[in-house]
């Protein structure tokens, strides 16, 4: 994401994926209006959920425009991808062939890698106890 500094109290983004989408910067919660359209949103959670693997542009067809496709299917993902650059930085998204992944960043965190992380710290607990 951003190459800002991340704040004090943790990452510079953060991404609720379970019950209501919301994304907060920098503790702050953005209005859905500045994360953009609905297939932006859309298109963020599904890069988001498959964090560190490439969604090829033909996955994100399907979860955009479920068997109504336009003609220029590559075209509108990339326009897609370019407005959350522009929301999140641009070195948020990554194009990698056949399509495009969100980088591991310290700066961006989501409540499920927040749920792995705390799961991983228990259970080394539990095993050093």
């Amino acid at each position: 994401m951003p190459n800002d500094a991340p704040s004090p109290e943790g990452p510079r983004f953060r991404f609720t994926l379970i019950g209501r989408f919301t994304v907060h910067q920098d503790g702050r919660p953005l209005a859905d209006t500045i994360l953009g359209s609905r297939k932006q949103r859309t298109l963020l959670k599904l890069l988001l959920i498959n964090r560190g693997h490439v969604v090829s542009t033909e996955d994100i067809a399907e979860a955009l425009w479920a068997g109504n496709q336009p003609a220029k299917v590559e075209g509108n993902s990339s326009l897609l991808v370019s407005l959350l650059r522009a929301t999140f930085g641009t070195d948020a998204m990554l194009g990698r062939r056949p399509g495009y992944t969100p980088p591991p960043s310290p700066l961006a965190d989501t409540v499920v890698e927040e749920a792995e992380r705390l799961t991983a710290e228990l259970k080394a607990r539990v095993a050093s106890s």
